[in-house]
C-alpha cells in the first residue's frame, strides 16, 4: 500500500468502527430504556397495591357499612393525588364512593345501576377467588389489578365482615409521572471520538 493510500484506508477503517460502535451503543441505550420503563410500571403497580391494602386495612377497622366508611373514604380523597377515587360495593349497594360521576343524585349509598353490573361481577370473582382459596379447589388471585388507558391503575381487593367476604374495596390511582428520558449523548460521544482519537495517535 502506497504512503498516500495509507492515511485514506485508516479513515475508512476509523469511520467504520465509529459507526459500529455508535449502532452497538444506540441499541445498548435503547434496550435499556426499555428496561427502565417496565421498571417504571412495575414500581407504579406496587405503589397502587400498597395504597390499597392500606386502605382495605383502615376500612376493615371502622367497618364497611354506613357513614363512618363514607366519611373515611372522603379523608383519604383528600389527601390522595389528583384523580384517585375509591369506592366500597356491598352486595348490589354502593356504600361509599368518591368518585366524580357518584355525586348529587348519584351519591351513595344507593343500589348499583345496570350499567354498573361489572361491579356486580367484580365482587362476586373476588368472593369466589376467596372461598375457593380457602377450600382448597384452585388457587385465584384475591387482588384484581387493571391498567388503565391512560396510564392509571384500578384495583380491587374483597371487603370481609363476620368472615365472610360482602363486597369489594374498588380504587383508582393515577398516571405516576414519566421519568425523565435518559439520554445517551455522552455514550454517542465517546463511541465517536475515542476511535478517532485512537485512529489519530497511530497515525501520527
Amino acid at each position: 500500500m502506497s504512503a498516500a493510500a495509507a492515511p485514506r484506508h485508516r479513515l475508512r477503517v476509523g469511520l467504520g468502527l465509529a459507526a459500529a460502535l455508535l449502532l452497538a451503543v444506540g441499541g445498548a441505550w435503547l434496550v435499556l430504556r426499555g428496561e427502565g420503563g417496565q421498571a417504571a410500571e412495575d414500581l407504579a403497580t406496587r405503589q397502587a397495591v400498597v395504597t390499597l391494602r392500606a386502605l382495605d386495612e383502615l376500612v376493615a377497622r371502622g367497618g364497611p357499612r354506613g357513614a363512618p366508611v363514607r366519611a373515611l373514604l372522603a379523608a383519604w380523597q383528600a389527601v390522595q393525588p389528583a384523580g384517585s377515587q375509591a369506592q366500597v360495593v356491598l352486595g348490589v349497594t354502593l356504600e361509599g364512593s368518591t368518585a366524580p360521576g357518584d355525586a348529587g343524585a348519584e351519591a351513595a349509598p344507593r343500589r348499583l345501576g345496570k350499567e354498573e353490573k361489572p361491579l356486580f361481577d367484580q365482587w362476586k370473582r373476588l368472593a369466589s377467588a376467596v372461598s375457593g382459596n380457602l377450600e382448597g379447589d384452585a388457587t385465584k388471585p384475591e387482588l384484581e389489578v387493571e391498567r388503565l388507558p391512560g396510564g392509571g391503575r384500578a384495583l380491587a381487593a374483597p371487603l370481609t365482615e363476620d368472615g365472610q367476604v360482602v363486597g369489594m374495596l374498588r380504587i383508582v390511582t393515577p398516571a405516576a409521572p414519566a421519568p425523565a428520558p435518559a439520554s445517551p449523548g455522552l455514550a454517542l460521544l465517546l463511541a465517536l471520538l475515542l476511535p478517532a482519537l485512537g485512529f489519530a495517535a497511530a497515525a501520527a
